[in-house]
């Protein structure tokens, strides 16, 4: 049997990437459509733009709104001087030892560098 566990790691800055609403679209099925459990790592620049003071990408919101799992790299966010009081409250922080923690739990990796 196939496993629906499916994690994506996405490094780019979600406002200037074009790609991104892709990838939320891709997820938006797996979640909806194939009923797959899916979780997403922000990290690198991929952090950028997930402060509550920043202005909401519709996709991150759209995002934020599906039954996904969605996490950001504490070293990254420390890295681009981000408060880490001030992320959106959908997006769990997580480092080293919890993003490993969380590859091994997922058959499936897709990395977005």
């Amino acid at each position: 049997m196939e496993s629906k566990r499916i994690i994506y790691l996405f490094g780019y800055s979600i406002n200037i990437y074009k790609a991104f609403k892709e990838l939320v679209k891709i997820i938006e099925d797996q979640v909806q459509v194939l009923s797959a459990e899916v979780s997403l790592v922000f990290l690198h620049d991929g952090v950028i733009g997930l402060s509550k003071k920043s202005e909401i990408n519709p996709n991150l919101e759209k995002l934020m709104g599906l039954a996904a799992n969605l996490f950001a790299l504490v070293p990254d966010m420390k890295a681009r001087g981000m408060d880490l009081n001030e992320i959106q409250e959908k997006i769990k922080l997580i480092d080293y030892n919890a993003l490993v923690d969380l590859l091994v739990d997922h058959p499936k990796i897709v990395s977005w560098m």
